[in-house]
């Protein structure tokens, strides 16, 4: 396993230990009503992302400065909640590291045959 991957299998189990304390559920599990609450999270912070660099209002004509780390703070809530669905939906970061990768082969392939 490289750094990276170790990295996120380390973010996977800190989030997993934070549900734990939250919900009392050992996760991966399969969890519906908990995806429901964390998908309706993850879209909040998804806005949130939008207004913390409204710089993507292409018809604006004024760029206005952006605070990267309250962006960054943002992005960063995002990941929990996509780590919450994984979980939630019964994966593991290995899951998704394996598909990750299958997946990107055959985005490449698809591009290099003008799909």
């Amino acid at each position: 396993m490289t750094n990276n991957q170790d990295s996120l299998v380390q973010m996977f189990n800190k989030q997993k230990e934070f549900q734990k304390l939250l919900t009392g559920v050992e996760l991966p599990k399969v969890d519906y009503t908990q995806l429901n609450y964390t998908m309706t999270a993850l879209l909040a912070e998804l806005g949130e992302v939008l207004q913390a660099d409204k710089n993507w209002k292409n018809w604006k004509k004024t760029k206005t400065e952006v605070n990267r780390e309250d962006l960054l703070d943002e992005i960063v809530d995002v990941y929990h909640f996509i780590i919450n669905m994984t979980l939630y939906l019964g994966f593991d970061a290995n899951d998704v590291i394996n598909r990750f990768f299958e997946k990107n082969k055959v985005n490449f392939e698809r591009q290099e045959n003008n799909y």
